[in-house]
């Protein structure tokens, strides 16, 4: 996968006058079947190519430690929560996507985690996770389209308000290297019960932490299951099944399947919902706020 950057304009985004840019995204049915149900671009470091996930549900991209070797990225001797509880460095570097019509476009010095992810990863070709959040300028916009052609458009053009989009709220953090962090949830119900999910495209299922209020209050009417959940961390855990459950979410009423399991204690929701309730909705990404419109 040795590659220099192809030949084009190099763009360094910057906000003088308003632009919009958009990169095709992928969902491949091998990643799918293998559990990696979230959408895929190449991003180029330091003239290597990789590919990344596109999750809503990171609150800062990651690095696989194997890319991060071989694309020379210069890890820096901070660390970070991952969200599982793992410590890891932080590094800031230069991603550069290719867009729909042909540029390729700097997103300079953007932080990012060097972790060992899951070695089935790296056995898939994946070399990392992209939060497109991180790609936001500060009264910008991702727009994350999820159906038949999926796209990233990330512009400096913020959306007051959008017919037919349910707003989502923002979750701001700093930790203490004073990384800034995004995160978006949206409230909804399971058997009436109040749970705000985390909108996650890094997920390829909904769920519901089984620590939490409502997961404590289900346990009696989930069924055990084989799957096991690990997430950056590669650690197994055993999950339950809640079998076609009411489901309230986006003033709409349905029965869905929900897995009841592990989640972590960092995370600013009792569940996430993820690619099986995502795929074909658009994600509209502001720092201020975000939006959600599902047909």
């Amino acid at each position: 996968m040795d590659s220099t950057l192809p030949f084009g304009i190099i763009l360094t985004l910057c906000c003088t006058s308003a632009w919009a840019s958009e990169f095709a995204l992928s969902f491949d049915p091998l990643l799918d079947q293998a559990g990696f149900a979230s959408p895929t671009v190449e991003i180029i470091v330091n003239g290597k190519k990789g590919i990344f996930l596109v999750d809503t549900g990171a609150s800062l991209s990651v690095v696989a430690s194997w890319f991060a070797a071989e694309s020379n990225i210069v890890q820096n001797t901070m660390a970070a929560t991952t969200g599982a509880n793992d410590q890891a460095p932080l590094a800031k570097i230069d991603l550069a996507l290719k867009s729909s019509n042909g540029e390729t476009l700097v997103y300079k010095n953007k932080e990012v985690w060097i972790t060992s992810l899951p070695s089935s990863f790296r056995v898939y070709g994946i070399s990392g996770i992209l939060s497109p959040q991180s790609l936001i300028t500060k009264s910008g916009a991702a727009t994350l389209n999820l159906g038949k052609v999926p796209s990233l458009i990330i512009s400096d053009i913020s959306h007051a308000s959008l017919k037919d989009y349910t707003p989502l709220t923002s979750i701001h953090s700093i930790s203490p290297e004073v990384t800034h962090t995004i995160l978006y949830v949206v409230d909804g119900k399971i058997a009436n019960l109040p749970v705000r999910f985390l909108v996650d495209s890094g997920a390829d299922n909904a769920a519901i932490g089984n620590q939490s209020r409502a997961g404590k209050k289900l346990l009696n009417k989930s069924i055990t299951s084989h799957e096991k959940v690990g997430g950056i961390s590669g650690k197994p855990s055993s999950v339950r099944l809640l079998t076609q459950i009411e489901t309230t979410l986006l003033g709409r009423k349905f029965k869905m399947d929900v897995r009841l399991q592990p989640t972590s204690q960092d995370m600013p929701a009792e569940g996430m919902l993820g690619m099986k309730f995502l795929r074909g909705c658009s994600i509209i990404l502001e720092n201020v706020q975000g939006f959600l419109h599902c047909p």
